[in-house]
């Protein structure tokens, strides 16, 4: 399993949020005529890199996750028994 995808959307998301910024504040300072479709536009930005940004990161967290699960699975001691109980060695 590679995290490179879920890379790319935390990248793609923060773009996107970062544009979404940039617009609002050249809209503010009037540097860009503030219209429906520019404003429409900024909040799209905004909601999409949130969503998309959170998306990938939830995608690295359980991929990191299942990662450390099968490495620490690799890692059981031999001595165990079938339920995972150490053995007994008060006898």
């Amino acid at each position: 399993m590679s995290d490179s995808p879920s890379r790319n959307m935390i990248v793609i998301g923060g773009v996107m949020l970062i544009t979404s910024l940039i617009l609002a504040w050249l809209m503010v300072l009037h540097i860009l005529t503030s219209t429906l479709f520019l404003n429409f536009l900024s909040m799209t930005l905004l909601v999409g890199g949130m969503v998309i940004s959170a998306w990938g990161f939830f995608t690295f967290m359980a991929i990191s996750r299942a990662r450390q699960l099968h490495r620490n699975s690799l890692e059981l001691p031999d001595h165990e028994d079938e339920l995972g109980y150490p053995p007994d060695h008060s006898k």
